[in-house]
């Protein structure tokens, strides 16, 4: 479909959604092909063209990634991080990038939007919002193998408040009938005369694979009951927490 407006996360962005960020965001940076723990994410913290607003200060978000590098994945791994994630946004943000199936982002070992709350603490922004629901890359699995997503899928609490919350974010999904919203921009389009050669086309493919995602998410959330069997990040390790074996069985490379 046409037409699709995005924005970039920069001050405007911050203050608009203070309210839901602890006070705002003193700092956001992005940076692609990126996880934090090891001199090679602290570096792109400290990287100029990094941040997205007009200074940041890296030092708080630098101490996060030396907190991710020295905890074990595993049990408590979540309570040694309250003080730094806002857990809930990043259960939520899990939940979003698998049910929208957002391929490309940090849960993925890739393209990273890191913000620091005014409360201190720190959370991920979704990335790729504008290529959802597409089966180019193949399904996206809800396990991810950044070293945050891999400390909770390696403890038991964690894993179970990411099921929790996601089941919150299935039944808000149902909810806002996103093929009842595709069919009305679909009209919309159609009476402004603003539809194009090939948008019938899109619009229909897209509303047949928005409902075989909707009626699938409810019997793929049950299949993950069980924490994924995947690699977990070592304390002291300078290197990305390796990804072998997560997306063997979802399609996607490796």
């Amino acid at each position: 479909m046409p037409y699709v407006v995005v924005e970039s996360y920069k001050r405007p962005f911050c203050e608009r959604h203070a309210d839901q960020l602890g006070g705002g965001c003193p700092n956001i940076w992005e940076f692609p092909f990126g996880d934090l723990p090891g001199d090679y994410g602290r570096g792109l913290l400290e990287a100029p063209e990094s941040c997205q607003l007009r200074e940041c200060n890296p030092s708080r978000a630098v101490e996060l990634a030396a907190v991710l590098e020295a905890t074990a994945a595993g049990a408590g791994f979540k309570e040694a991080l309250a003080e730094w994630v806002d857990w809930s946004a990043f259960h939520r943000y899990q939940c979003l990038s698998w049910a929208l199936e957002l391929a490309d982002d940090n849960l993925r070992l890739s393209n990273v939007v890191l913000l620091e709350r005014g409360d201190g603490r720190f959370q991920y922004l979704p990335w790729s919002v504008d290529v959802s629901f597409t089966t180019e890359f193949g399904p996206v699995p809800l396990a991810g193998s950044s070293s945050l997503a891999l400390g909770c899928q390696a403890d038991a609490q964690c894993w179970a408040d990411t099921l929790a919350s996601c089941e919150t974010v299935l039944g808000e999904l149902e909810a806002i009938s996103p093929v009842t919203l595709l069919d009305d921009m679909r009209s919309a389009l159609d009476r402004a005369g603003m539809l194009r050669p090939g948008d019938d086309e899109n619009y229909a493919s897209l509303r047949e694979h928005l409902q075989l995602r909707l009626a699938e998410l409810p019997a793929l959330l049950e299949q993950n009951r069980l924490p994924p069997l995947v690699d977990t990040p070592v304390p002291g390790d300078a290197g990305a927490p390796s990804d072998a074996g997560l997306f063997a069985d979802a399609g996607l490379p490796e």
